[in-house]
């Protein structure tokens, strides 16, 4: 199971994998999931040592703020990011998949096959760049090169090999634990 510290360390190390594998790389996107932008511009004044957060402004660039989407949830927000469009635009309306009697199964919105718009990943795609992306929402199945996609925590063991299957390099699945591991045990 991958949660709290170790989670943290995972995208961490995955991250710095990526970062360091990727080709002729000039842009790293992160975004960190609900972090103000006080907390990083203002870092001092809340005692924070973020010392790759500070790195990543003293020698790149950084937003000072942003204007979410409606509604400003992660999948909607992050999809916004990487297409340019509305969530009207490009499908993803919330995080979960509209299933109000369960028909289609439940489940969130992983795969990049319910994408209504072009993202920057097949812009790259089609320009012969590399791209890499660790846990971007609704990106299983995009043309990531080096992708590691946002679909955990998972309920069962098939959705653990599901996800261990949507993994676009092999070099990936090192930093994976066994699917077995991946099940979530129950909500933390």
């Amino acid at each position: 199971r991958v949660s709290g510290n170790l989670g943290s360390l995972l995208h961490l190390f995955v991250f710095w994998l990526l970062a360091t594998l990727a080709l002729g790389s000039d842009v790293i996107l992160v975004s960190i999931d609900g972090l103000m932008p006080q907390y990083y511009l203002n870092a001092d004044e809340f005692r924070l040592r973020i010392p790759n957060l500070r790195r990543l402004m003293r020698e790149g660039s950084f937003a000072e703020g942003a204007v979410s989407v409606m509604p400003s949830v992660t999948f909607p927000a992050h999809t916004t990011m990487i297409t340019g469009v509305n969530p009207s635009h490009h499908g993803i309306e919330n995080n979960g998949v509209f299933d109000p009697d369960k028909a289609l199964g439940g489940g969130w919105h992983w795969y990049y096959e319910d994408l209504k718009a072009d993202t920057l990943f097949a812009a790259a795609r089609r320009k012969g760049i590399k791209t890499a992306s660790v846990t971007w929402p609704v990106t299983a199945g995009a043309p990531i090169d080096w992708n590691l996609p946002d679909m955990y925590p998972v309920a069962d063991l098939r959705e653990a090999k599901n996800l261990r299957s949507m993994v676009s390099h092999p070099n990936l699945l090192a930093v994976l634990p066994p699917a077995e591991d991946l099940v979530r045990m129950g909500d933390d």
